[in-house]
């Protein structure tokens, strides 16, 4: 069996936009530095994985030559990787105790400084090619940015938690030393949000105050008068430019000041969805890159150059902004006669909570706390539609043969769509409880859909014959504890769900049509007490695999084999002993797992867990395996997961 490689990430999670050069920018997602492109960049879209724990701070070679990651650990690493194909260039290690806040290159990209985290904010600057540090330090601050006076590779800035420091490479009785000189705020409730250094070597700040400054580093003071930008309940960021200072407020709105009048001389609005933020951006050549809370990429194109409030006479001013679909999911939201803004990404805003393919159409569905439904192409990693529901998506599952997606959410209400080319058709939209839908399958011919509510023991049975659907009742699981969110068919008639009280439950000879006048259904039941308990579960047509609720382990049980008890109540499925006899069990992971997902066509066993690797099993005893850290290990890991077969791949 192959290696895994990841084909796309989707999506994106609010991390720092970083120029890539050539209308290109970058940014860090799970354990991968990622690439992202405009259709008029010449360069391609890229996804380099790695292998540590996790990577936070990422540094662009002002020349495109390299980046920079930082690798989170004990010790924590950085490495220098080509910018052409990801290959490791060098390692800087003993950078720090857990992680690094911040990194930067000089501008003539001959050295790197890197500042760490909690708990000593340990700052040197490198020697990147060799691997050494020049000087090092401990700077007084938990920065979030640092710059080099593009002039003068000997002196830096940091900010940090309201402060700005200025740092200088002074020489010490024992070699060079790291000087840090506080610049005091304007005023004395102003806090420092931002900082960024001109070609020309100024340096400008933002404040809480809403406020731009321009600050005298010999001087550690503001100087001249400052630039009102937003209100103080608005946070501003200040990018430099060849002839202006970019502010991009959380807002939304982007002010254009120029660097020497110091006027402003432009302002549009990003429209943001509801709630949404701007949180970060970047310039890279003469696109602006802005990321969003909500989710949202935007690609801003500028047409041609800004005015800078010199107002001279050749100057053209910016005719009105026009907006063409302020909502679009991929695609051109406005522009006016100096921009053009598109949105070059869209995803949830927050956790995604189920995930499942679509075999009738390829697509990968994915259901969020956001409450909104999204259809993937997942060989293009772009977004189809884009459904909103009135409440958080807590459950999915496509059926085998046909278009439809049946869709749980967090009140309760199944909702069953059909996928159409240009829209989601609505066949079904029932409530079945006050709690939330924890779960849905369909079995292989597509006949009956079951699903099961949080905090319940009750499986409720949907069926779909003739493209109709109809309750046809439910079956109580005789269990003193609510069942598991994740259930799944052996065959037709024979269901698996599981218990959180410890055991696994195999639900036999399920009918197809009402046999009583009352909505339960009676039905055979077997009980298996699997060692390490059920948290999660995933089925085939002979075996179930499970792990238990603090379980690094996953363990394999063949169905009606030896240790399967019949029960009939809560009582009798507490007495049933536990069986220690897996077929097999599997330790990939070294912590817990959350996730599993089974294709039973191709035989094939997915598992996440907390430790942000995925592992893929193949065979008719899972006894192949091929693994890759795809999640940070301080991002909690893989919650949820799905299998879907593309050509002879799997995603």
């Amino acid at each position: 069996m192959a290696g895994l490689n990841v084909m796309r990430y989707m999506g994106y999670g609010g991390d720092a936009l970083v120029s890539g050069g050539a209308g290109t920018a970058m940014h860090v997602c799970g354990n991968a530095v990622r690439r992202l492109v405009t259709q008029r960049s010449t360069a391609d879209e890229q996804t380099w994985m790695y292998e540590g724990l996790g990577i936070s701070a990422l540094a662009i070679h002002p020349h495109q030559e390299c980046f920079a990651f930082c690798e989170r650990g004990t010790p924590v690493v950085v490495r220098v990787c080509s910018m052409e194909d990801g290959s490791l260039l060098g390692t800087l290690e003993n950078v720090g105790q857990i992680d690094v806040g911040c990194m930067a290159f000089t501008a003539d990209g001959q050295s790197l400084v890197t500042v760490g985290a909690l708990p000593e904010f340990a700052t040197h600057i490198w020697d990147w090619r060799q691997g050494k540090p020049i000087v090092s330090g401990a700077s007084p601050i938990e920065a979030t940015s640092v710059e080099f006076n593009p002039h003068f590779s000997d002196q830096l800035t940091l900010c940090g938690g309201g402060q700005l420091y200025v740092c200088n490479v002074v020489t010490g009785s024992a070699g060079p030393e790291l000087e840090f000189l506080q610049v005091m705020p304007p005023t004395d409730d102003a806090l420092f949000l931002s900082q960024a250094w001109t070609g020309k070597g100024r340096l400008f700040c933002t404040t809480s105050a809403g406020s731009l400054w321009q600050v005298d580093p010999s001087a550690c003071a503001a100087v001249g008068d400052p630039v009102l930008i937003c209100a103080e309940d608005t946070s501003c960021t200040v990018l430099a430019a060849p002839r202006h200072l970019i502010c991009y407020q959380s807002d939304g709105a982007i002010a254009w000041i120029g660097d020497e009048t110091l006027v402003e001389g432009h302002r549009i609005k990003v429209p943001l969805h509801e709630g949404a933020t701007v949180v970060t951006a970047c310039l890279s050549a003469s696109t602006l890159f802005i990321g969003a809370s909500g989710g949202s990429v935007f690609d801003l194109e500028l047409l041609q150059e800004m005015p800078d409030g010199a107002f001279r006479d050749d100057e053209e001013e910016p005719t009105a902004v026009t907006v063409k679909d302020a909502n679009v999911i991929v695609g051109d939201v406005q522009f006016d006669s100096h921009h053009f803004l598109r949105r070059l990404l869209f995803s949830h805003a927050g956790p995604v909570n189920a995930l499942c393919g679509v075999p009738a159409t390829g697509a990968v569905a994915s259901g969020g706390k956001d409450g909104n439904l999204i259809l993937w192409n997942p060989l293009l990693g772009m977004p189809r539609q884009v459904q909103k529901l009135g409440d958080a998506v807590t459950a999915l599952a496509a059926h085998p043969t046909t278009s439809v997606l049946a869709v749980g959410d967090a009140r309760g209400a199944l909702h069953v769509l059909e996928i159409a080319p240009t829209r989601l058709r609505s066949k079904l939209n029932e409530r079945f409880g006050k709690t939330a839908i924890a779960s849905l399958a369909w079995n292989p011919n597509g006949t009956l859909l079951a699903l099961t509510l949080e905090a319940s023991t009750e499986v409720w049975l949907v069926t779909f014959e003739g493209g109709t659907l109809a309750v046809l009742g439910y079956i109580e699981v005789p269990s003193d504890k609510p069942l598991v969110s994740t259930i799944g068919w052996a065959s037709d008639k024979n269901l698996i769900v599981g218990s959180t009280a410890g055991c696994v439950f195999s639900l036999l000879d399920i009918p197809t049509t009402l046999l009583s006048e009352t909505l339960q259904i009676a039905v055979t039941i077997k009980a298996l007490r699997p060692s390490g308990g059920v948290e999660a579960l995933a089925v085939f047509p002979d075996r179930v695999a499970c792990t238990g609720a603090a379980d690094r382990q996953v363990r394999s049980y063949k169905l009606g084999a030896s240790g399967w008890v019949t029960v009939s109540d809560p009582a009798g499925a507490a007495a049933v002993a536990e069986c220690k006899d897996a077929a097999s069990s599997y330790t990939d992971h070294s912590r817990r797992v959350g996730a599993l997902a089974s294709h039973a066509g191709a035989r094939l066993l997915a598992s996440g867990a907390q430790d942000g690797c995925v592992f893929l099993r193949a065979g008719d005893n899972s006894e192949k395996a091929a693994g890759q850290r795809v999640f940070s290990v301080w991002d909690q890991g893989c919650s949820s997961a799905g299998l879907l077969q593309l050509g002879q791949g799997e995603a």
